[in-house]
Order: C-alpha cells, then structure tokens, then sequence
C-alpha cells in the first residue's frame, strides 16, 4: 500500500467494511468519511451480513452524510 501512495497525492477508497480498514487508512494519513442510505433505501436480507454491519457501531469517522434526497435524486445526479 505504501507503494502506491508514494506514487499518489490522493487517493479514495469507496467501500470499507471493517473497523481493521479503517483504522488502516486512519495510520495512513487518510480521511474517513461515512454516507447514510438515502430515506426510502430498501434493506434485504444481505443488509444485515457482518461485512455490511460491523462499522455501524465505528465512531471514528471525520465526516458523516445524511443524505435527505431519495433514489431518484441520485438518478438524476449519476
């Protein structure tokens, strides 16, 4: 990973889902930042899998977004 950050000023990561992730990019200098589902996001069964799960107790989060605009706002926007 090093190496690669050597290579780059910035670099995101899109998807965590351990508190082990996090706090390796935290020891990397990196910028956390956690975005809710949007209101009306249907939960399915794989919703409540561990890898889906285990942040939602994380409170070491540098940002965190709400978003109150709903699926069809992101269609828009995509």
């Amino acid at each position: 990973m090093r190496q690669f950050l050597d290579k780059h000023d910035k670099v995101i990561i899109d998807d965590i889902r351990f508190p082990e992730e996090a706090g390796l990019i935290r020891n990397y200098g990196g910028v956390l930042i956690r975005i809710h589902p949007y209101p009306g996001y249907k939960y399915t069964e794989q919703s409540y899998h561990i890898s889906e799960t285990a942040l939602d107790d994380y409170h070491g989060w540098d940002m965190e977004f709400k978003p109150d605009f709903g699926r069809e706002f992101l269609r828009y926007v995509a």
